[in-house]
This record gives structure tokens, sequence and C-alpha cells, in this order.
């Protein structure tokens, strides 16, 4: 895959979930998708893997695709982006932290590249940033005979894997400042390739 770069240009890489937005885009993508009572009867079901994530037993991916399939398994991938697509413009703009916005336009109006770098899978995100002319980097679902597995394709956008992504896609060295945004574990790795880190702040 071709590196983008670009020359006497500055770089921004913002996460999406509790940076961008108020709260977890995923949770509040399962409720939108699924209702309440659907939501919480699966969220008691999954309490054992949640604990155990929490207790460090299992990976982060190893969680999200327990509940990609739990609410998601067998799904048709254009029923999946209908509803992603749905919540995408119906929703985002309701949760997103009015700071970021104004951060992301002062970087945009400097002509800076904005990139936004994020665990949650790339459908619900996707339409929003495109409205907004922002890139994105994000988790891929496995989709198979045009059905979801309930599988990640390849690895969880976080920690170091947001790191590979972006150099694999961005030849780093031909901006004059990389900015990072974050705010969590799984964003530090992203914080410490930046000239200027920003946790749970702009």
């Amino acid at each position: 895959m071709k590196k983008i770069s670009s020359n006497n240009k500055d770089i921004a890489f913002f996460d999406f979930d509790g940076t961008i937005t108020i709260k977890d885009s995923f949770i509040d993508f399962l409720k939108y998708s699924k209702g309440n009572i659907d939501f919480f009867k699966g969220i008691i079901i999954l309490s054992p893997l949640i604990i155990a994530f929490y207790l460090k037993k299992i990976s982060s991916q190893k969680l999200k695709e327990a509940f990609i399939n739990y609410y998601f398994n067998n799904w048709e991938i254009d029923q999946f982006i209908n509803i992603a697509n749905d919540y995408s413009k119906k929703r985002i703009i309701k949760i997103i932290n009015p700071k970021a916005l104004r951060k992301i336009k002062w970087h945009q109006n400097k002509g800076d590249e904005v990139i936004v770098v994020t665990a949650s899978l790339e459908y619900w995100i996707e339409n929003w940033c495109n409205e907004m002319n922002l890139k994105l980097i994000g988790t891929k679902i496995e989709v198979k005979n045009n059905r979801l597995t309930g599988k990640i394709q390849g690895k969880n956008c976080s920690g170091i894997e947001k790191v590979k992504r972006i150099k694999t896609l961005y030849d780093l060295m031909n901006y004059n400042i990389i900015y990072a945004y974050g705010n969590g574990s799984g964003d530090i790795e992203m914080l410490k390739i930046s000239d200027k880190k920003f946790y749970r702040q702009f």
C-alpha cells in the first residue's frame, strides 16, 4: 500500500470514542441497533467475558468479537451497513464533544491533514468522517459470503496497532508537526509518536 506524504504540512490524529465523542460509540451503536432490552440481555449473557476482560484474562479483541458475534453474527452485510449508516447520520452528531469539533476545525482551517484513528468499527463512523472531510482508520469486520462472521478482520485498531496502521499509510517524516489526541490506554502508543500530545484535553 502506497504511503501518503505531504511536504510543509502538519498532521493530526484523533481517537474517536471518548475523545471526539462524549461516550463510547460501540456501546451506543449496540443500543441503537438492537434496542435497550436486547442490549442489556446481551450484557448479562456476556458478563463473564466482560469480567474476564477487566481481570486481564482476555484481550479487548476477544471481548469485542464476543459482542459482535452475539449481536450481529450471520447478519447480511447490507443489513449491517444500512443500520450503521442510519446511526452515523442520525446519532453521532448527538454524542460529539463540541471542544473536539472546534479543534478538528482549527486543524482543518490551517490546512492540516486530520485523521480519525479508532478501535470502533469503521462502518458506523465512515459517513460522519466523509461529511467532515476526515480520513478514517478503524477496526474492520470480517465478512464471508456477504454475511458477518462475528469476527474482526485482522487486529483491533487499538494500542500499538494504531501506530502500525498509521505508519503503513503515512510517511510521518514528511510532516512538520505531528499532533495526537486521545483519552485512554489504547491511545498511549499513538500519543508517543506525536510531537504535540493531548491526553483528555484540547
